[in-house]
This record gives C-alpha cells, sequence and structure tokens, in this order.
C-alpha cells in the first residue's frame, strides 16, 4: 500500500494532556474521539498559524496529523509550553495510509480477526479514511488500493482542506484558511494560545481574506507556493497548497475577498475559482 510520505503523526499522552493540548490549539479538546479526525490547528501568540493538521483521539492518547516537514519545529514549539505538566509529546514513526469508501470497505471485510486497525474517517471529508499502523502488511487481499500522495493532496484542495507546510507556516491567522467553515476552531472553549486574536477578527464579523480553490490551464510547472494572485498590476493573494493534474493545476489560495470576483492570474495564466464542495 501507498503511504502519505508528506505527512507525520505526533503522539500527546500523559496525565495533564488534555489541559496541556485545550490550552494550545484552536479545537475543543472535548469534542475529539476516537470516531474522526477533526481539523485543528497551533498558533503563535499573534495568532498566526504554525500548523494546521488532524487530531483524534484513541484511549488516552491523542494523534495528530501534520506535515512532515514542521513535525520537528512544533515538537521544539511546544515542548517549550510544557513546564512541569506530564505530557509527553513524540514523532511517531507510523505508516499513515488514505483510502476512499470502497476500499476501506474492502479492508474492513477482509481484515484478520485478531488484527485491530486504527482507522478512521475525516470529519469534513467522509469519503476519506486515514489508517496508521507502523508496518506494511495490513491485508492478504491485493485488490484493495490506497489513495497514492498525489490524490490525496488532490483531494484535499477540492475539499478546502489546507494543511499547511513550512513554506507557510506562521503566515495566516485560521479564518484565513476557513478553519471556522471546517468546525477547527472552538470560540467557547476559553483561552489558548493567540486566542484573543481570533475572538477580535470573528467578532469583527467580515474576513477581509478567505480560502478559494482555484484552477489554472497550464503546460509548465511555474506554479508553486512562491507563485502570486494577480488582480492586473497588484497581489491579491498567495498559494497556500497546489499540485498540477494533467494539465491543471488545482491550489488553494488565501485571496482579497473584495477582489475574488474580479479577473484574477497567476504567472500570466487566467484563474478560475471554483467553489470548494
Amino acid at each position: 500500500m501507498n503511504h502519505l510520505s508528506h505527512l507525520s503523526i505526533l503522539s500527546f499522552s500523559g496525565s495533564d494532556v488534555k489541559d496541556f493540548l485545550q490550552g494550545q490549539m484552536t479545537q475543543d479538546i472535548n469534542s475529539i474521539s476516537n470516531q474522526s479526525y477533526k481539523m485543528t490547528s497551533i498558533l503563535n501568540p499573534k495568532g498566526r498559524m504554525i500548523v494546521s493538521g488532524l487530531i483524534k483521539r484513541s484511549e488516552d492518547i491523542f494523534f495528530l496529523i501534520i506535515s512532515k516537514d514542521l513535525s520537528e519545529d512544533i515538537l521544539n514549539w511546544l515542548s517549550r509550553y510544557i513546564l512541569r505538566s506530564d505530557v509527553i509529546i513524540t514523532i511517531e514513526d507510523f505508516n499513515i495510509i488514505g483510502l476512499d469508501n470502497v476500499n476501506h470497505k474492502k479492508l474492513i471485510n477482509h481484515q484478520d480477526d485478531s488484527q485491530q486497525l486504527n482507522i478512521s474517517p475525516i470529519d469534513v471529508d467522509k469519503d476519506r479514511y486515514i489508517l496508521i499502523i507502523n508496518n506494511q502488511v495490513v491485508t492478504k487481499d491485493n485488490s484493495i488500493q490506497s489513495i497514492n500522495e498525489n490524490d490525496w493532496i488532490l483531494a484535499d484542495i477540492k475539499s478546502g482542506l489546507a494543511i499547511i507546510d513550512k513554506n507557510n507556516s506562521e503566515k495566516y491567522i485560521p479564518q484565513m484558511i476557513n478553519l471556522d467553515l471546517l468546525e477547527g476552531i472552538s470560540f467557547s472553549k476559553g483561552c489558548y494560545t493567540g486566542q484573543e486574536v481570533v475572538a477580535r477578527v470573528q467578532h469583527r464579523g467580515k474576513i477581509k481574506q478567505r480560502m478559494f480553490h482555484i484552477i489554472i490551464e497550464s503546460n509548465s510547472n511555474e506554479i508553486d507556493a512562491r507563485s502570486e494572485v494577480m488582480c492586473e498590476d497588484k497581489k491579491v493573494g498567495s498559494i497556500v497548497i497546489s499540485k498540477k493534474s494533467n494539465n491543471y493545476f488545482h491550489a488553494l489560495a488565501v485571496i482579497n475577498t473584495i477582489n475574488s470576483d474580479e479577473d484574477l492570474s497567476m504567472n500570466g495564466y487566467e484563474v478560475n475559482l471554483k467553489k470548494i464542495s
């Protein structure tokens, strides 16, 4: 099976882990279960997202799936806040496997009865499942196919699910990548790092920048994290994540909402905005 090598898993355990995570992330710790992965983010004191990711609970352990290139940074960042708390943070050496509905059902039907699989859907995209294992052998049924990395990222883009990487760390507040629309922010849970900024933006009632799914027809390889969305000669947005599929680039881009209905371009190519499904 293919595994999603661009992602990494951090585990959180210890008697103080719930209070610790409640003070460090936008998601409400009490809403997290073993039923599905929920969106969340960890912010700096200015309310900018250091990382976004998917979190779930497995008994007394919490698993956070993030971009692999940020795993060491997040471990170091959060370790500064542990102090005397009983919290253990580990970068796990697990394989992360993505499955669609069809192959998830096949796996459940064909797995060894003695094998307990750690598999859950994504809360905002229940057509996809995440399986975490510490080896590659999960079934003898060769007809079960996992989602490859390229297609997984494309599915993230089409679902409006932005797992930010190191290129975009500390650039955006959570509402800019629609985390409030994905139920990745709790506005009632109390204080956490960066909470005042997030609450102030929300209470103003108008988000000046939002994330959009954009499509660009191009044979080149010129679209990447450094590309800018332009309206005539003015920068109005930037790329969060992109992936090429055939002759089209699909991307999630944070764009000024006031310019979202105007003619936009990127590297000279026409930008088409598509509603996030």
